[in-house]
């Protein structure tokens, strides 16, 4: 058998835990799901392979060039478009009257929350642990909004 990892969102995480299967028997058995075939259709399989292929194609076209060691990193367009679609969701979060959990605003932009977190320390945008409606996690606060409007307006994303 081959390995292979994939991030899940939190929603995921909480739906596979609820049927007391490990993540592994929740994938395998959604991938069997997925890729059953209609009689007469055997077709569509070359269809998903192409599909899949092409989807990582255009990721790693996207999110990722060569480096001069032979490692992959990632491309600064796509670093700065990222920054943007994380200042934007927190700000949605902000007008909404809601300080959101970083992994909200992962999920929102469809990356870890660790991925977040990490990416938007680096422009001064660092989420505080709190407690909000009883639930304890790391929040960005509004005292951040000012910052955050700040790198938006001036698109100073470079880092």
């Amino acid at each position: 058998m081959k390995h292979t990892s994939i991030r899940l969102s939190d929603r995921h995480v909480a739906l596979i835990q609820s049927t007391g299967e490990t993540p592994t028997e929740a994938v395998r058995k959604a991938l069997d799901v997925y890729f059953q075939l209609e009689p007469g259709r055997e077709d569509i399989l070359e269809e998903v392979r192409a599909l899949i292929s092409e989807s990582i194609s255009k990721h790693e076209r996207a999110h990722h060039s060569k480096h001069e060691e032979g490692g992959l990193e990632p491309q600064k367009e796509t670093v700065v478009e990222n920054v943007r679609e994380m200042l934007k969701a927190i700000k949605s979060f902000h007008g909404e009257g809601k300080e959101p959990l970083v992994a909200e605003v992962g999920e929102k932009v469809g990356v870890s929350g660790q991925s977040v977190g990490s990416t938007l320390r680096h422009y001064g945008i660092k989420s505080k642990h709190a407690q909000r409606d009883g639930k304890k996690g790391r929040y960005y606060t509004f005292e951040l909004k000012e910052r955050i409007e700040e790198l938006i307006e001036k698109g100073d994303l470079e880092g």
